[in-house]
C-alpha cells in the first residue's frame, strides 16, 4: 500500500467516524453534506491561492471521482456476494 492509500484510507476513517457521530447525534445527513461540500469548497480556495490552476482541479477531480466510483462498485459486489446490502 503506497504512503497515499494509506493516507486516504486514514482520512476515510475520520469520514466514517464523523458520520458514524452524526447518527449517533441525531445530526441532519443534509447537514453532513453541507459540512462536506463547504469543506470541499475550502480546500479548492486554498489549493486557488498555493497556484492550481482549475485545469488542474478539474483533472484532479475527475480522477478522484472516477476511483470513488469504481471503489463503490467493489464494494457492491463484495456485498452482493455475501448477501449484504451497499444502503
Amino acid at each position: 500500500m503506497s504512503l497515499k492509500d494509506k493516507h486516504l484510507e486514514g482520512i476515510m476513517d475520520h469520514i466514517r467516524t464523523m458520520r458514524r457521530w452524526a447518527v449517533e447525534n441525531h445530526v441532519d445527513p443534509w447537514v453532513v453534506r453541507q459540512g462536506l461540500i463547504t469543506s470541499l469548497a475550502f480546500d479548492t480556495d486554498a489549493a486557488y491561492r498555493h497556484g492550481v490552476t482549475r485545469a488542474e482541479l478539474d483533472r484532479f477531480d475527475a480522477l478522484a471521482t472516477d476511483e470513488a466510483a469504481a471503489c463503490l462498485q467493489r464494494i457492491k459486489a463484495k456485498l452482493d456476494e455475501s448477501g449484504g446490502s451497499a444502503a
